[in-house]
């Protein structure tokens, strides 16, 4: 049964270290993005990684330095907040979602819905100021959707992360995401080549019992081993409900 709690406007968290309070909120409309912070905070945060333990080239060839110049990881990743932010504005996915601390925007991101299960989703970015890294800010982000309660039962956050992010790597690993090799996107900026599978799959609802459409014939007549070959479920009844567990 689906959960009928309310949809929060905002979502209040501590920062470590800090007395101040950290504000999630969901942009309702692009207009509302300061464009100007939100670059900045997206750039500062992918050269503060990669500077640590990659060259310019190995982020893409054509990339000569990190700040100078047309061919610049700066300008790289200023192409690359123009682009999440058309396809926010076109309505290619669904949410974008700010943290500030005293009014100041200190990270947000971007997440659509998976086609095939509405309950998910891929997380597309998460870019979080350096000055503001270390201090729960990006974990709150990366659960913002389940705290601010716009998917009630979220069932798994996908992610794909550069083979060589160090840091991404042990962030998520922390946050409980696991490699997925399996998983994959053909409309990624980046060349999916660099890129690796992480899944969070919500562990309140792993052993749960769901819904299940097996309507071929009467449950009453259906026995809790007998497979539905159309949905890959396996069936049983209890009052009221048909039950499947999807493997």
């Amino acid at each position: 049964m689906r959960s009928l709690v309310s949809k929060r406007e905002s979502y209040n968290f501590p920062i470590k270290g800090s007395d101040s309070i950290g504000v999630l909120k969901l942009v309702a409309n692009p207009v509302d993005i300061n464009q100007a912070e939100a670059r900045l905070v997206l750039v500062e945060s992918f050269i503060c990684e990669y500077e640590k333990y990659l060259a310019p080239s190995e982020i893409d060839d054509s990339l000569t330095s990190w700040r100078d110049g047309d061919r610049s990881v700066r300008k790289y990743y200023e192409d690359y907040f123009e682009t999440e932010l058309r396809d926010f504005t076109r309505g290619e996915f669904q949410y974008w979602v700010q943290a500030t601390i005293d009014e100041k925007l200190v990270g947000w991101a971007t997440f659509q819905r998976e086609k095939l299960d509405q309950n998910a989703v891929y997380m597309n970015l998460l870019v979080v100021h350096p000055e503001y890294q270390g201090k729960g800010v990006g974990g709150q982000l990366v659960k913002s959707l389940d705290n601010l309660h716009e998917i009630p039962e979220l069932s798994a956050i996908h992610l794909l992360l550069r083979r060589k992010n160090q840091g991404g790597r042990i962030f998520y690993s922390k946050l409980g995401f696991t490699s997925d090799p399996g998983y994959s996107r053909d409309d990624n900026f980046v060349n999916l080549d660099l890129l690796e599978g992480f899944t969070w799959r919500n562990p309140s609802l792993q052993n749960r019992v769901v819904i299940s459409p097996c309507i071929d014939r009467p449950a009453f007549f259906r026995r809790t081993d007998q497979k539905d070959e159309r949905n890959d479920t396996y069936c049983g009844f209890k009052p009221g409900f048909l039950l499947g567990e999807r493997f």
